[in-house]
């Protein structure tokens, strides 16, 4: 099992790396929260990290261009367009 251990004026975990592989976190920042029962660790939720990647294949695998024809609105244009416009 995992035990705390001294590392210099701190104290660290030695998790063994049966249960690293296990639960996928080796090479993943982690994050710690303090729960009932103990320490829950679970890897960092780093959100929207390789969204601009996803938005492009997802682009990439349309054929009609009028779906995207929004994209390339000048959106200060049409907020200055907005101002202007009397209701």
């Amino acid at each position: 099992m995992a035990q705390v251990i001294q590392i210099g004026n701190s104290k660290g975990i030695r998790i063994p790396q049966a249960i690293i592989k296990q639960t996928g976190l080796e090479h993943k920042e982690l994050q710690f929260k303090v729960v009932p029962e103990g320490l829950l660790i679970t890897p960092l939720q780093q959100l929207r990290q390789d969204w601009a990647l996803q938005v492009d294949a997802a682009l990439a695998g349309q054929s009609d261009s009028a779906d995207t024809d929004w994209l390339d609105v000048d959106l200060t244009e049409a907020a200055q367009a907005d101002e202007q416009q009397q209701w």
